[in-house]
């Protein structure tokens, strides 16, 4: 379990002050209760989206993928997720953060369009070579 930081515990008060809030809102409409549901939902969102990591973040430092070396392990074509008009290529790629160093392997999903693959091969070295971006990213391979 982790421990509880200043952050998390400010974000988990505000998240319980806000189901409150809304609670009474719901019973008694005041412009009042609504002001507060405002500000606690930005003060909710004000803590937690620093937090939020981007897909394929480093979960230690926070570092953005574009700080990190990528290397491709391996590819394959799924062709029971393939459609007509776009490969579907799961590459297992190994991310090494320039900024503390740590490794972690990823399982990257792509789409690529057959406009821009003709060819299953033509799609591997596609995702390989990082032209197009994987829209979903898997933490355990």
């Amino acid at each position: 379990m982790r421990e509880w930081t200043t952050r998390s515990k400010v974000a988990a008060a505000a998240a319980i002050l806000l189901a409150v809030v809304i609670m009474l809102l719901t019973v008694n409409w005041k412009s009042e209760l609504l002001i507060a549901t405002g500000l606690l939902t930005l003060a909710l969102v004000g803590v937690a989206h620093p937090a939020a990591l981007p897909a394929g973040g480093c979960p230690t430092c926070k570092a953005r993928p574009r700080n990190q070396q990528r290397t491709v392990l391996s590819c394959t074509v799924d062709r029971a997720l393939s459609t007509p008009t776009s490969w579907a290529v799961t590459a297992t790629v190994e991310r090494l953060c320039t900024n503390c160093r740590e490794t972690r392997k990823l399982v990257e999903e792509c789409h690529v369009s057959t406009a821009l693959g003709s060819t299953p091969s033509e799609a591997v070295i596609l995702v390989m070579n990082g032209t197009v971006p994987p829209s979903r990213i898997l933490t355990n391979s």
